[in-house]
């Protein structure tokens, strides 16, 4: 036989294995085109890597082998009304549903309405950053619980850190009493307003009073007056509620009024600390430029030491846990159709943090699924444990997607259940399915 008939028969051979699979149609719930302030509302960046992410799975020997993931944009342009408008686009007419989930949204805004909707339409989210308080059904002090049962979200550290501020002020023997919010005032306030909120919360249960200071960006006059209320308060604890776009406006306003929020207090011996947002860039004070109206070492002499929870790409490990893919090649890809495909067209970044997080919001879905279909017991109405031996072959699956696409609300229980489940080591190095 010719190796162009070999060439032939082994693609006619590919093209039918990829016929023969089923489509699992995932939806991305991200904001788009809206321009603002904030890297977030502009958030094409991680379309291409949920696409890395799907065509990893689809690829792998381990996961969905009878499926194809593919994965349709729904902007959102982070606003609410526009995200119900697509909501209703995601849902359909049809009494068979297209898309099995949503990935997104991203902002608490926007994402406090769609997860709202949730159980009444019965789909399931998973949203990589929305990270506000809003977002908690009355968390104790020891444990924090989502307050959406058909919604899951990976990130939530800024709620995390804020928790280890409270707990430091007031089991330490600072006599941290006070914190100190400083805020930006702006149009997109979602972030900020979470911040204020779980703040208040959290001190009120404590005992601990909290001050608010705010600025308008580029309103000079405006941050002069938070900044010397600051310094008269002999601030300890000092909350930067505002991005990164806006650091350096407060920072180097300070060092130019030799405003120095770290020098020694004589009255506590003891150095104040600023709280920065996860958001920041791990490299944010090395990225000050000549061009910028003060220098490092300014910025540096204003804030000196900083608390702050960062995450990013785990690269503790050669392969991302779970998921057998490397992390070098994985960032490569995206690089690449980031840069091939979007680069051009969009007033967009490379999402170093809030990739990995896409990342394994696209993965912890997919293999949410693949728990569902291929290991739940719709007899028992659970996930089968002894999955090396039980398997649903093809019929039981195909019951319980139609079940799914369906509407049928016990179906899509069951898979947030399966997705719960999840325990892995991921890009973000959060692998826990139901971190609330």
């Amino acid at each position: 036989m010719t190796t162009a008939r070999w060439y032939i028969m082994l693609h006619l051979l590919l093209y039918e294995t990829q016929a023969n699979k089923t489509h699992l149609n995932i939806a991305l719930f991200l904001p788009g085109e809206l321009g603002g302030d904030s890297n977030f509302l502009n958030s094409e960046g991680l379309i291409p890597m949920a696409e890395v992410a799907r065509d990893q799975i689809n690829n792998s020997p381990d996961f969905l082998q009878d499926y194809e993931v593919t994965t349709d944009w729904f902007n959102t342009k982070g606003d609410a009304g526009i995200a119900i408008h697509q909501l209703f686009n995601f849902i359909g007419t049809d009494e068979q549903r297209k898309y099995v989930g949503i990935v997104g949204p991203i902002l608490t805004s926007v994402t406090t309405y769609v997860s709202e909707m949730a159980p009444f339409f019965n789909y399931i989210t998973v949203s990589p950053t929305a990270s506000g308080a809003s977002l908690q059904q009355d968390p104790s002090e020891d444990h924090l619980t989502y307050k959406y049962r058909n919604s899951l979200r990976l990130h939530a550290v800024e709620t995390d850190i804020y928790k280890a501020i409270m707990q430091l002020a007031s089991k330490s023997k600072c006599n941290w009493d006070n914190i100190h919010i400083l805020t930006a005032e702006r149009s997109e306030s979602d972030f900020e307003d979470s911040v204020i909120e779980e703040l208040e919360r959290m001190g009120e249960n404590r005992n601990i009073a909290i001050h608010q200071y705010s600025f308008t960006p580029r309103n000079t006059k405006s941050l002069q007056i938070a900044l010397n209320d600051l310094k008269k308060s002999k601030a300890r604890i000092i909350v930067a509620n505002f991005i990164q776009d806006h650091a350096l406006e407060v920072f180097c306003e300070a060092a130019s009024r030799e405003i120095n929020f770290m020098s020694e207090d004589p009255e506590h011996g003891g150095r104040r600390v600023w709280i920065l947002p996860s958001s920041f860039s791990d490299t944010w004070i090395d990225e000050i430029s000549k061009d910028d109206p003060c220098t490092r070492e300014d910025v540096i002499k204003i804030v000196g030491t900083y608390l702050t929870s960062q995450f990013s790409w785990n690269t503790t490990k050669p392969n991302i846990i779970e998921t057998g893919y490397d992390f070098n090649e994985t960032w490569k890809n995206y690089t690449k159709k980031f840069n091939e495909e979007w680069k051009d067209k969009c007033d967009c970044l490379l999402e170093s943090k809030a990739g990995s997080l896409m990342y394994d919001s696209v993965w912890t879905l997919g293999q949410g699924l693949h728990n569902f279909l291929y290991y739940f017991d719709m007899e028992e109405n659970t996930v089968r444990k002894d999955k090396e031996r039980v398997r649903n072959d093809k019929e039981a699956r195909e019951k319980l997607l139609q079940g799914l696409l369906q509407r049928q609300g016990n179906l899509t229980a069951a898979l947030i259940n399966a997705t719960k489940e999840l325990s892995y080591e991921g890009a973000s190095v959060r692998g826990d399915g139901d971190p609330y």
